[in-house]
């Protein structure tokens, strides 16, 4: 059994990662780490297959060729050869600061007054692919809500309750329990059988929420029940648990009177004195969120109050969640069009859940078509102190190519400086080293080069060179250079540095007729421009209202038809355009001045 004894290398922001080349046998063998490992990635190097089994993940097949990649928390991992002997890549990060070992709000206060900053300029990224979320019937699933234990409850740090949703029958949306020690691998704990209720006659179930008693040792999982009743026909029903196997027989939280009101999508919080309840009102036209407060979680319940939050124009709140956290409200609010279709996801804060703080665009969007997950549905935000600062877990509900699916990303307060430079930090790492999804990164830190870029970099029009650790043009003139992704949807981010005279990222670059799409500026200090160049002819898609400045991080996304941009993190446009959309996998730069220069360059699929 060796020990892996390659040096670690060190980065900024907390990570340490560890490569080596070495072999495995038709023999079992096993790999030891001195500490605890987060992140593996295992390629292929030999011409027969290889298993590996590492953490929960038993005798995965890497073909010849292949990778392996999975965040997975783990001190050794075992592989074993199919036949003979075949070479192995490996490189496995340790992360300071991972979802497993961020510090619960709930447990150290505000510390620093890190609840008290903006979210109004707060992002996520769609992640890369859905959850396996194990489901009683189909393999479909909505309506997220998650409760996080640091210490472990009953064995598990994360427990998830939602409702599965095959093909989009009601009659399967019920409530079901799983749980988790890394909030991305889900099991169902052994002795739960799921569903835990079954839908009413003439009725169904939706709408899950999960909720920390005050006890310490209570875990209440409240659901929405619709149906023909004679007290009401939306009610709010609790099962409660202290074990998360054994749960309470359902009682009654809330009947509504269905001429007065019909609330849906219930969030619950309890604030050291009192139990809160917010929901959307069905009735309202537009859809409006009220709450009412209880000592008890069986009522009696006040009077309904209206909160201010409304939903853009041309839109309907649809599903919230809400968590607390020392003081302060944190909502995750889902929207959609009127017709129920493209839903986006927002975030908001409080601190007496009646007047609340929105970001002020979405955290969120769908893809809008050709993806698992084309347009947002009930998700949740749980808030976590980290390195960096404040940031959310979240889970989403999205509707698209696979149905209904639940996923996983990070939410970020990105008009905290420090954030974003970590972010950039750890992306430049991965894409350095290329950990999947980053395909390639580029720091130029390499000798002067008059000739080119070197590393995969194609000079396709004029000449790109490296000068001083920077990629610039050559000479005065049109400058293209270009790198293969190996996908057309990708993206890539630069800094752009030292620029009077226009400057671009280039995507979806078509090698044999040079059409593509260009995001950048004309000059220093103009509007971020999205635009595509078709046999020669510049076409403006988009100006935004986001002027670039020198130093500025530029980063262009490509999925499906959509094309969106951002500037040092923050969203600011996006197009629908399909030109080149499958098979142009090259991205680049393009300037005009010698003096511009490119620097820190990550490109990953999408």
């Amino acid at each position: 059994m060796p020990l892996v004894t390659a040096q670690a290398r060190e980065f900024n922001n907390g990570e340490s990662v560890t490569g080596f080349v070495d072999t495995a046998s038709t023999t079992s063998t096993t790999w030891m780490f001195k500490s605890p490992q987060n992140h593996l990635k295992v390629k292929n190097d030999g011409v027969s297959n290889v298993t590996l089994s590492v953490g929960a993940y038993n005798n995965q097949t890497i073909a010849p060729g292949k990778e392996w990649v999975r965040d997975v928390d783990y001190n050794s991992f075992t592989i074993q050869a199919a036949a003979g002997t075949q070479q192995i890549t490996v490189k496995a990060i340790s992360y300071k600061t991972d979802l497993n070992r961020v510090v619960s709000l709930m447990n150290v206060g505000n510390p620093e007054g890190i609840l008290d900053v903006s979210i109004k300029q707060a992002k996520a990224r769609l992640g890369d692919n859905f959850l396996n979320v194990p489901t009683y019937i189909g393999d479909e699933a909505v309506h997220p809500s998650v409760s996080y234990y640091p210490l472990g409850w009953n064995g598990y740090r994360y427990w998830m309750a939602f409702t599965p949703y095959k093909q989009s029958d009601n009659q399967t949306e019920n409530p079901s329990v799983v749980a988790s020690n890394d909030g991305v691998n889900w099991i169902v704990p052994t002795g739960i059988s799921n569903p835990l209720e079954y839908a009413p006659v003439g009725g169904y179930n939706s709408d899950t929420v999960f909720l920390k008693d005050p006890d310490g040792i209570t875990l209440h999982l409240i659901f929405r029940q619709f149906g023909p009743d004679p007290v009401g026909n939306e009610r709010l029903y609790v099962r409660s648990s202290t074990d998360g196997v054994n749960w309470s027989p359902k009682q009654l939280i809330l009947a509504n009177n269905p001429v007065v009101s019909r609330p849906i999508s219930p969030g619950f919080a309890w604030d050291g004195n009192q139990f809160i309840m917010w929901y959307v009102e069905l009735l309202a036209s537009p859809k409006k969120i009220f709450m009412r407060r209880s000592k008890s979680l069986f009522g009696p319940w006040s009077d309904a109050v209206e909160t201010d939050i409304t939903p853009d124009a041309g839109r309907q709140i649809w599903h919230i969640d809400v968590q607390y956290y020392s003081g302060t409200y944190f909502m995750t609010i889902q929207d959609n069009l009127t017709d129920g279709a493209s839903g986006n996801l927002h975030l908001a804060k409080s601190t007496n859940g009646i007047n609340w703080e929105r970001t002020s665009f979405p955290i969120l969007k769908g893809t809008g078509t050709g993806s698992w997950q084309n347009g947002m549905y009930k998700s949740c935000c749980l808030p976590m102190i980290t390195n960096g600062g404040l940031e959310f877990a979240l889970w989403y509900s999205a509707q698209g190519s696979f149905g209904w699916k639940i996923g996983y990303t990070r939410v970020y307060l990105e008009d905290k400086t420090l954030s974003f430079k970590k972010e950039k930090n750890l992306n430049l790492m991965s894409a350095l080293n290329q950990y999947d999804p980053f395909v390639f990164g580029d720091t130029f830190n390499r000798a002067d080069d008059a000739t080119g870029l070197g590393a995969g970099w194609v000079n396709n029009v004029g000449t790109f060179a490296i000068a001083g650790g920077m990629a610039s043009p050559a000479v005065a003139g049109n400058n293209r250079a270009i790198r293969d992704s190996g996908v057309s949807d990708h993206a890539i981010a630069a800094d752009i540095k030292n620029f009077s005279t226009q400057a671009w990222l280039l995507v979806r670059f078509n090698t044999t007729d040079n059409n593509y799409l260009g995001v950048g500026a004309m000059a220093n200090g103009q509007p971020l421009i999205i635009r595509k160049v078709v046999t020669g002819t510049a076409t403006v898609l988009l100006t935004t209202n986001k002027k670039v400045a020198n130093g500025d991080r530029i980063e262009v996304e490509c999925r499906g038809d959509k094309i969106t941009a951002f500037i040092n993190g923050e969203y600011v446009g996006e197009v629908t355009e399909t030109l080149n959309q499958s098979g142009s996998t090259h991205v680049g730069l393009q300037a005009s001045a010698v003096a511009a220069q490119f620097d820190d360059v990550v490109a990953r699929r999408l």
